[in-house]
C-alpha cells in the first residue's frame, strides 16, 4: 500500500524534512504528493484538505477540517473571539478611522502575501476594493510561532530580525528567523492557552503564531497546518507520530525496496 504525505505544493522543503525523518525512523518508503487519486492511505495532510474518494485510509494528521480552519484567517479569528481568545478583527464594510492598518486582499494567505501597509485614509481609498477586508496594525513586542502536537506544547521559537525591524513590520520567515526559547517559565498560562486552541480546533498538529502585546497580553494571530520546520523539529514531528501509528502493520517493503 503506497502511504503518502499529502502537501499543497509540490516542493515543500519541511514537507521532505519530515518524509526523510520518517523513513529513517520507520524503515518504510513513503511519498510525498500534492495529488491523492492514485494512492490508498494519506499517513499526513501538509497543508492539503482535499478529499479523495479513493482512499482507504485517511490520517488525523490532520482532518481536512482542521485546515480549511487554519487556512482562512477570518474563521480562526471568529473561533478565538468565541472562546475569548484576543484575535485581530477583520472588516469587510467599515472605514477605519485610526491608522496604520492592514489591508488583506486574501484571507488565505501565507508570508505576508496580499497585505499592504496603510497609513492615512487617502491611501486607504487608493487600494480598498470589493472583496479586501482590513484589520488594524497591532503593535507588539514579539511574535511567537508555539507547535502543538496531540494539544501539547512541543517547541516554542521566537521570530528575531535578520537586520533592523521596520516600523510597522510584517514577520515572516523571509526576514526573520526563529530562536528557540525555553518552554515553561514566563510562558506557562500562554502554554495553556494553545494547548485548548489546539484542542478546540481538534488539531493533530498545528503552528500558531502569537504576538506579545506592547503593555501586557498575547492575541493569536493565526495557524498553520503546514509549518516551517528545521531538522530537529522535523524529527520531533516524526518521533511523535511513530508512536502513535502502528508500524507494525505495514507492509514489509523497506524504503529501499527490500
Amino acid at each position: 500500500m503506497k502511504r503518502i504525505i499529502l502537501t499543497h505544493k509540490s516542493n515543500m522543503p519541511s514537507a521532505r524534512l519530515l518524509r526523510d525523518a520518517l523513513e529513517e525512523i520507520t524503515d518504510k518508503r513513503i511519498l510525498l504528493s500534492v495529488n491523492g487519486q492514485d494512492h490508498e492511505e494519506i499517513l499526513i495532510r501538509y497543508g492539503n484538505s482535499t478529499v479523495f474518494s479513493n482512499i482507504k485510509i485517511d490520517t488525523k494528521f490532520n482532518d481536512p477540517d482542521v485546515i480549511k480552519l487554519a487556512c482562512n484567517k477570518l474563521a480562526f479569528s471568529n473561533l478565538m473571539h468565541q472562546n475569548n481568545i484576543p484575535s485581530p478583527t477583520f472588516y469587510f464594510e467599515e472605514r477605519p478611522e485610526n491608522f496604520p492598518v492592514l489591508i488583506r486582499k486574501t484571507l488565505c494567505s501565507f508570508k505576508g502575501k496580499g497585505i499592504v501597509i496603510i497609513n492615512s485614509s487617502d491611501e486607504f481609498d487608493d487600494n480598498f476594493r470589493d472583496g479586501y477586508c482590513w484589520t488594524p496594525f497591532i503593535n507588539m513586542e514579539y511574535e511567537l510561532r508555539v507547535h502543538l502536537f496531540d494539544n501539547k506544547v512541543i517547541k516554542i521559537f521566537k521570530k528575531v530580525c535578520l537586520n533592523q525591524e521596520e516600523k510597522y513590520p510584517i514577520r515572516t520567515s523571509d526576514n526573520y528567523h526563529f530562536h528557540k526559547v525555553d518552554e515553561g517559565g514566563n510562558f506557562k498560562r500562554l502554554m495553556e492557552i494553545c494547548e485548548h486552541v489546539s484542542e478546540i480546533m481538534n488539531a493533530g498538529f498545528i503552528a500558531l503564531d502569537i504576538g506579545k502585546l506592547i503593555g501586557g497580553g498575547y492575541i493569536f494571530l493565526e495557524a498553520n497546518s503546514a509549518p516551517g520546520l528545521n531538522l530537529a523539529t522535523a524529527y520531533l514531528y516524526a518521533n511523535l507520530m511513530v508512536e502513535q501509528i502502528n508500524v507494525n502493520n505495514w507492509s514489509r517493503e523497506s524504503k529501499n525496496g527490500a
